[in-house]
């Protein structure tokens, strides 16, 4: 009795110690649609952008502050802006985010638009 006891003990121990990495394998939300894949694909070239961003203002910086010098500035500057245009182009050629999604809605309510 105190085995059996014993092997069931010893299998809910096991069970939470390995259930983080059971659930992990699992994805979280599942994109069945393609609006779902568009949304994730704005959502990363937003993201790609602002990075972006980010570079081109270090790289200003850098520049007033005699840490680069202009050649190399201005070959730097013009990969990332061409990289820039790259990634509004892409932007723009994605169908717009649908009116009914909730993360829009609360978004443009934010920005003070009609949601």
């Amino acid at each position: 009795m105190s085995g059996a006891l014993a092997l069931v003990a010893l299998g809910v121990v096991i069970l939470v110690v390995t259930w983080p990495f059971i659930a992990a394998r699992r994805p979280a939300i599942s994109i069945h649609h393609a609006a779902s894949a568009d949304l994730r694909r704005r959502s990363d070239l937003l993201a790609a952008r602002n990075r972006l961003y980010r570079t081109l203002q270090e790289l200003d910086f850098d520049h007033e502050t005699g840490k680069i010098a202009d050649a190399d500035y201005a070959a730097a500057r013009h990969r990332l802006v061409a990289q820039g245009v790259s990634l509004l182009q892409q932007l723009d050629a994605l169908p717009a985010p649908p009116e009914d999604d909730p993360i829009e809605a609360a978004v443009g309510a934010l920005r003070g638009k009609k949601a």
